[in-house]
């Protein structure tokens, strides 16, 4: 039975729509379709009877074609799968690789891992820890809280019951302030009628001087006398004219007066000093020129009877300050232990010396007694110039005498022919060492040792500098002369402030080692180690030239001998106004006895009597010539033989003794100086006592 086309279509259509749905590619199913529809053509072909002879070729070759593209179509995706097969091994590979790279990576994350999480249970354990500590803090504050809260309620209360107790004494007091102010009242008046009995009064130092003076008056040992001139001689015509001219002059003011009458007892007590200049306008000292210039001129005597010095602001007496001095013809500081009479002067229109100017004269008169106890009379003079009254007491009998009023010219009489020629009214001559006057500032406090400043007047100046034919020493400034040989360290101690501490520590250095220890020049340091092997007087002549040892570069030339007598100390220079002195007196301390002694500056500031217990520690140090005496004896030693005179503390004691093996060893030593040039003026200035020719041994010793 024949198929009709119809069905032969439909049933290759649905061939190749069933293979269409299920093919897994497009090449696969594009051949395939092909196929379907060649072989639906062939069919289609093959009905027709009359075409079947010839289209049988055409068959074939649509077979072929249609094989063909499908063995095509298969290589070609064979072709393609073997491709993907390849890209597929590649990338297996790759992955390989990744996944290596990708273990090392995981099992070093892992190690991180593991020590991550120790460190998680370690903090764990540490956030257990902590938890228990904050409560244990939050424990401990909310107690402190408590204690706190009940602090506060107790000094609240306390605080309540002292407002309560300030209430109360605030209503005492009020009560005490009134009846103190009913008190005060009465006080009130009593006060107002004491200030009107005090203004009829002085209030200050008056009242004291009057009933000092008033008490005087009633004790037996006072008396009232004329002042015994009698029987000395009239001021010649030129000196009448002078005092006459000096009571003429019309001043203004009493501090005007001072300087006028400087001028005119220098004249009559042969003072040269110099006489300050005209005091200008502007100052209370002024006066008219022409009456200056008239009061000056020659001395009326040849020889030179005291020092007058003008002391009006200088608190040198016992804290007080006379007007004028009247010292020592060999004084040229005022100085307590030097005074021949002080004065006190008022003014030109006092009409009469009332309680409180005695006493005032009177205090100044014992102030000079109680420096001087070893004189018998001590004079002091109260004047207006117009008016004058002298007193005079009596250390021996106790008994102050008030002379009665008198001129000036009897006073000036009275001075120079009684009080500068008896022997019981004059100072005694002090050492030449005792210009130097008392020490101003102690600088130190050892046991064995007394430091302090010391004000060296500039009168002194020339009389401590070396000879005017005296070479200056080269050793000024550290060089060393030819023929001299110094092999040891030389070291100071500098400062630009004067006895300042590294300055003090510099001279105790000096005085506590056993040989002299000498500075050194400018810039060189302190040497523990030092050998000195030179003379004593090589060093002293290096002490004095410095320029600096422990003090400012223009110290005044003074040397300084210690107790052991084994080393010198001093200071180099020609203007200064300051001194350092040592001492090594074990009995002598200035720093507690500095208002009751006066210390010697210069050679006598090593007292002998002192070391040797022979005066009381608790008196005052009064120096005399001995002490001079003994202390060149000792300078000398110690400058030409040092070695042999090592106990020269007990050796200087005994040298004074007459007859005693230390005396005749002295005066051996002596022998031996005579023959040497410059040494013989010396000992005959100290076995005469000549204090003048004393004093240039500084300058001798300073060209040695």
């Amino acid at each position: 039975m024949p198929i009709s086309e119809d069905v032969v279509s439909a049933w290759f259509k649905k061939l190749a729509i069933a293979h269409d749905g299920g093919a897994d590619s497009s090449a696969e199913g594009y051949g395939y379709t092909f196929f379907c529809d060649e072989l639906h053509r062939l069919f289609t072909m093959l009905k027709h009877d009359l075409m079947r002879a010839f289209a049988l070729p055409e068959p074939k070759r649509l077979w072929k074609a249609v094989v063909d593209n499908a063995t095509r179509g298969y290589e070609v995706e064979i072709a393609r799968l073997r491709g993907a097969e390849a890209a597929h091994d590649r990338s297996q590979t790759e992955m390989k690789v990744e996944n290596a790279a990708l273990h090392t990576e995981i099992v070093r994350l892992q190690t991180e891992n593991a020590a991550l999480h120790a460190d998680i249970v370690r903090l764990q354990a540490e956030t257990v820890t902590l938890k228990a500590d904050i409560d244990r803090v939050k424990t401990d504050f909310a107690d402190k809280k408590a204690r706190r809260k009940e602090k506060e309620q107790k000094l609240e209360q306390e605080k309540e019951r002292l407002l309560k107790e300030k209430e109360q004494e605030k209503e005492k007091l009020v009560k005490e302030k009134d009846a103190l102010m009913s008190s005060n009242r009465h006080v009130l008046t009593r006060m107002e009628n004491m200030e009107r009995e005090l203004n009829a009064h002085q209030v200050t130092r008056s009242a004291t001087h009057a009933g000092r003076w008033m008490a005087l008056k009633q004790n037996k040992g006072f008396y009232i006398d004329d002042l015994p001139v009698k029987d000395l001689d009239e001021l010649s015509r030129a000196e009448t004219v002078l005092v006459n001219m000096l009571l003429n002059i019309d001043f203004p003011t009493e501090i005007s007066m001072y300087n006028p009458i400087v001028l005119v007892l220098r004249r009559l007590f042969g003072d040269s000093s110099a006489a300050e200049k005209v005091p200008e306008k502007d100052t209370p000292h002024f006066m008219a020129e022409a009456a200056w210039q008239a009061l000056h001129g020659a001395t009326a005597t040849g020889d030179k009877l005291a020092s007058v010095l003008q002391t009006h602001d200088h608190r040198y007496l016992d804290n007080y300050a006379p007007d004028l001095a009247i010292c020592h013809k060999t004084s040229i500081i005022e100085e307590p232990g030097s005074i021949v009479c002080v004065a006190e002067v008022k003014p030109t229109t006092t009409d009469r010396f009332n309680s409180h100017m005695l006493g005032q004269t009177w205090d100044y008169l014992h102030s000079t007694v109680k420096a001087q106890p070893h004189r018998r009379n001590v004079v002091a003079v109260l004047s207006s110039l117009k008016r004058n009254v002298v007193l005079m007491h009596d250390s021996q009998t106790q008994v102050t005498t008030q002379y009665r009023e008198c001129t000036l010219a009897d006073v000036i009489r009275y001075i120079r022919g009684v009080v500068l020629v008896q022997p019981g009214y004059g100072a005694h001559p002090f050492p030449w060492g005792a210009d130097i006057g008392a020490p101003m500032r102690p600088l130190g406090k050892p046991r064995h040792t007394a430091v302090a400043e010391f004000k060296i007047p500039d009168a002194m100046l020339d009389d401590l500098a070396a000879d005017g034919n005296a070479p200056v020493s080269d050793f000024c400034k550290g060089e060393k002369l030819e023929g001299r040989r110094r092999t040891q360290e030389r070291f100071v101690n500098r400062s630009n402030r004067a006895s300042c501490m590294p300055e003090m520590m510099a001279v105790k250095r000096l005085v506590q080692n056993t040989y002299p220890l000498v500075p050194a020049p400018r810039d060189r340091s302190f040497n523990s180690v030092t050998d000195s092997t030179t003379g004593v007087s090589d060093e002293i002549n290096i002490l004095l030239k410095i320029d600096k040892l422990g003090a400012p570069t223009t110290q005044p030339i003074i040397l300084y001998h210690t107790a052991d007598f084994k080393e010198l100390a001093g200071d180099g220079g020609a203007r200064s106004i300051k001194g350092i002195l040592i001492d090594l007196g074990e009995a002598v301390n200035i720093s507690d006895r500095r208002r009751a002694h006066y210390f010697r500056g210069g050679y006598t500031c090593y007292p002998l009597r002192l070391m040797q217990g022979k005066v009381q520690t608790e008196s005052a140090y009064h120096p005399v010539l001995a002490d001079d005496y003994a202390t060149w004896l000792l300078l000398v030693n110690s400058l030409m033989y040092l070695k042999p005179w090592l106990t020269a503390p007990r050796a200087s004691g005994k040298v004074l003794c007459k007859n005693s093996t230390e005396q005749t060893k002295m005066i051996r030593f002596w022998e031996e100086l005579m023959v040497m040039d410059g040494w013989d003026r010396f000992y005959q200035a100290a076995d005469q006592e000549r204090v003048n020719e004393l004093r240039r041994l500084s300058g001798f010793v300073h060209w040695v």
